[in-house]
């Protein structure tokens, strides 16, 4: 794992280079090994083998560099996040924006795959990012599926595999400093309270240092008494009431449990009034706990919960936020440091699909902020992207031989064939 986050903060036009270098000596330095190791191992003809062996994995190496290169001048996909643990059982072509990686490999690709296994390292790829592991198929399978840190799985391979491979997958899927504080006061505010905390991407978890708990409290504090809360067609209320009854009991559950629990303390508000409305006012609660029921469950309301770490706890509370809760989809740090924004962008990676530094969690724009989350509060499809509309399409690979009798024409919808 130490080399995935090396290798993920060299940057984007480095690995081009390297996988274009690699393209280039499987086309010449380690064309004919590859080539003899697979007509060895795999019993191909020298033709078929130059084909497989020497032409596509050159070609895919090109491509996927361009491809990335592509995706990294696209606006708002500056930073393609790798997952974590990757386990492939092909050979390695796609490695350009990757996880660390395992490559297993049957015992008939061994002399194949280790001369590739050399050449990606002679490329520019560091030790540890690629692994190449020979193992019996079973024995791989059942060690990297019991790993927490797996997130992709790429095979090729017989129904009976596949089948395995998702029996273990589902079987183990439950594993799978200083503060601007007027601007920290006001972002928290609207991401918290806006549309009664009912956007998914509401803030309802807050971590403050305690060298600054004091000022951003009152700042919350007077920031709320300034609210009015009322009917939408009075187009001076700040919000209104939550959606529905069901709505309204499950976030009174919430504050009810904060009037009860010693960990818990009503800072401001909590006050709701379902006589005319379900109308819950914007409510502030600290706690002792940080793993508090209010600090992980999903509430989807005006409830905001304040833990106050220790200074000298910041890296402890980092660790805290990544591993609270198996939701995933918005966070938000302000500071005023870039190089702690730097360690807390990357340190919380896996934390949210959508980061913002210095700004609240709500307000993702189309075509800036694509918008999505990863574990539990989604798949992660960033909506208000061009990668969204490649989740909704079956791609297919069509050949066709084509000679001089023959003319033929492809259009939406209908084929065409003309004879000449």
């Amino acid at each position: 794992m130490k080399a995935r986050s090396a290798w993920e903060k060299v940057p984007l036009n480095k690995k081009v280079d390297i996988f274009f270098k690699a393209g280039d000596l499987v086309s010449t330095k380690y064309r004919s090994q590859l080539n003899a190791s697979t007509m060895l191992g795999q019993g191909k003809t020298v033709f078929q083998a130059e084909i497989d062996a020497a032409w596509e994995l050159a070609d895919f190496l090109r491509f996927l560099a361009e491809f990335a290169q592509r995706l990294f001048d696209i606006e708002g996909w500056k930073d393609l996040s790798p997952l974590f643990l990757h386990s492939i059982s092909q050979p390695l072509e796609e490695t350009l924006h990757m996880p660390l990686r395992l490559w297993y490999s049957s015992t008939i690709f061994y002399l194949r795959i280790y001369g590739l296994f050399r050449l990606m390292g002679e490329s520019g790829i560091p030790p540890g990012v690629v692994n190449f592991l020979p193992a019996e198929g079973p024995t791989f399978g059942r060690a990297i599926n019991n790993s927490t840190h797996l997130s992709a799985i790429n095979f090729t391979g017989s129904v009976l595999t596949v089948h395995w491979l998702r029996k273990q997958v589902g079987e183990n899927v439950d594993r799978f400093r200083n503060l601007p504080r007027l601007h920290v006061v006001n972002s928290t505010l609207r991401g918290a309270f806006e549309y009664s905390g009912q956007k998914f991407s509401a803030t309802s978890r807050l971590y403050v240092p305690s060298s600054s708990w004091k000022q951003i409290k009152e700042g919350l504090i007077e920031g709320m008494k300034q609210m009015k809360i009322g009917p939408v067609t009075d187009f001076d209320s700040f919000t209104s009431s939550v959606i529905d009854s069901r709505a309204y009991d499950r976030i009174t559950s919430y504050i009810k449990h904060a009037e009860q629990s010693p960990d818990l303390q009503i800072i401001a508000g909590g006050q709701r009034n379902k006589s005319v409305g379900y109308f819950i006012h914007p409510t502030l609660v600290g706690t002792k706990n940080p793993r508090d029921r209010i600090m992980v469950g999903e509430i989807f309301g005006p409830v905001l919960t304040a833990f106050v770490y220790d200074d000298r706890a910041l890296q402890e509370t980092l660790d805290l936020i990544d591993s609270s809760t198996s939701f995933a989809l918005t966070g938000a740090v302000f500071a005023e440091d870039r190089e702690f924004l730097v360690q807390a962008a990357e340190r919380l990676k896996m934390s949210c699909g959508n980061f913002y530094i210095n700004d609240k969690s709500t307000g993702a724009v189309v075509g800036q902020q694509p918008f999505g989350g990863g574990l539990l509060s989604g798949t992660n499809d960033k909506a208000g992207s061009p990668h969204y509309l490649l989740r909704w399409t079956s791609p297919q690979s069509i050949k066709q031989y084509f000679n001089h009798f023959f003319f033929f024409r492809l259009i939406p919808v209908l084929f065409q064939v003309y004879f000449v």
